[in-house]
Formats: C-alpha cells, structure tokens, sequence
C-alpha cells in the first residue's frame, strides 16, 4: 500500500490538483483514482491563495471516494483553518476578523463556507500516526502545551473549536503562531524527544514553516529532512509561489 504526503495548499487547488493527478491519485475530473493507497494532507488548506473552499471540497471528497475503494485519506487541522473558524464564529469581533484577513484570509471563501463545511474542519484532528510517523501541521509546542496524549490534543482541539469562549480561541491561534520549534539550537532536540515519547512514532512529519524558510531552496522538489532525519518539512511553499510536491512513501 503506497502512502502520499501533501503539505500547506493555501488554496492553490489547480495546482493540488495537478500533483495528484500527477502520481495517479487523480483523474482530470478531481476524483479518486488511487484504489486502496493512503494520501494525508498537512493542514492549511485555506487562506493566501484563490480558491480555499474549493482545496476544502476536493479533500472532502477525496476521503468519502477514497473509503468506499478501501483507500484513505486524512486531513490534519492547520491553524489557518482555525483562523477560518474564528473570523466566521466571531463575525463581529475586529481581531479575530482583521487577524484572518491580515494572514491572508479570503473573503471569497467566506462568502461559500456552509454549515457543512464548518462541522468538518471543526471534526479534523490535530495529530495523528503513520506507522512510525508523528503527523501534525505545525512545527511548534502548541500540542505540548494541550496535552500529554496524542488522543488528548485532539480531544483539547475539538473542545476549543466548539467554544464560544474568545480567550481560548485567541490563546490557541497565538500559541499555533510558533515556528521552528524544532530547529531551535537551544530546545529543539529536547521538544522533538518530549513529542515522540509523549505522542509516539521515531519520527515527525509536519508543514508550517515553507521549506524555503528553514532550507537555502527556493523551489523545493520534496522534503526538508533535519535532525538526523528525525524532523521532516512537508511544506512545499505554495503560498510563496513554489509548484509544491508530494512525497511518496513506498
């Protein structure tokens, strides 16, 4: 069974769609044809580029065709969805709103969320395992600071994403604007040992951070290997103008 990492999109949908087409995933209608593979996208799907919703209804229907041929198809949370959620469920709340707009927030997708869209990204989990593989969106401490379990974050995620109480939102977006976390000289080794025992895996994978930003690359082809190859950005700079890539796992 082969497995398939996609990191940030940030609304670049034609060109998501050109590299799953590219390694089969796809045909040039946008629906499944990958059979029983595994595909995981790495949060951020949303905001910087044209078409957030229309990444967000690929996804969604990628996993619902996916599950019905026995393949998978898993979507972290990322925080740009989380400022989606804030700007639309505190409409009339200025920082909320202006902080979305101000991390490139689209006002055409806001215009077509429906309520069916808010109650998937609201149900996305914020980290998950592949194999030996940690999966979450974002390289900072943010989950560390949630709870001690990988089923616990998800659980204080979905909590905080259900509440109308603005200071949870607002602590949880500022604490999710970390970057970089584990390529800190002074903590990063001791972040990425308290990750893998607290959530498990010998390896993390994550996005946030464009590759550009950590690597002297400025189109990467595939991923950002650190750490002895412990640490892995999946982020393919679409929001910076890059084609993006997929990485396969045999």
């Amino acid at each position: 069974m082969t497995t398939y990492i996609i990191g940030d999109i940030h609304g670049h949908l034609t060109q998501a769609q050109a590299l799953l087409e590219n390694v089969r995933l796809i045909d040039s209608a946008g629906s499944w044809t990958g059979g029983p593979a595994v595909l995981w996208f790495i949060g951020d799907l949303v905001d910087r580029g044209p078409d957030g919703v229309g990444v967000i209804e690929l996804v969604m229907r990628l996993q619902s065709q996916a599950s019905a041929v026995g393949g998978q198809v898993t979507c972290l949370l990322g925080n740009h969805e989380i400022q989606l959620l804030a700007a639309h469920r505190f409409a009339r709340d200025a920082y909320f709103v202006n902080s979305w707009r101000r991390n490139g927030g689209m006002d055409s997708d806001m215009a077509r969320l429906t309520p069916r869209h808010l109650t998937w990204l609201r149900s996305l989990p914020a980290m998950g395992r592949l194999g030996r593989k940690l999966m979450v969106h974002a390289d900072a401490t943010v989950y560390l600071n949630m709870a001690p379990t990988l089923e616990g974050v998800n659980a204080a995620f979905r909590a905080t994403l259900n509440s109308d109480d603005a200071d949870e939102w607002e602590d949880l977006l500022s604490d999710f604007s970390e970057h970089r976390a584990f390529a800190s000289m002074r903590r990063g080794e001791q972040y990425l040992r308290d990750f893998l025992r607290h959530y498990g895996g010998d390896q993390i994978v994550h996005g946030h951070t464009p590759i550009q930003i950590m690597a002297d690359v400025i189109k990467p082809t595939g991923p950002f290997f650190y750490l002895d190859k412990r640490a892995v950005n999946v982020d393919g700079g679409m929001a910076m103008g890059a084609a993006g890539f997929i990485w396969q796992i045999a």
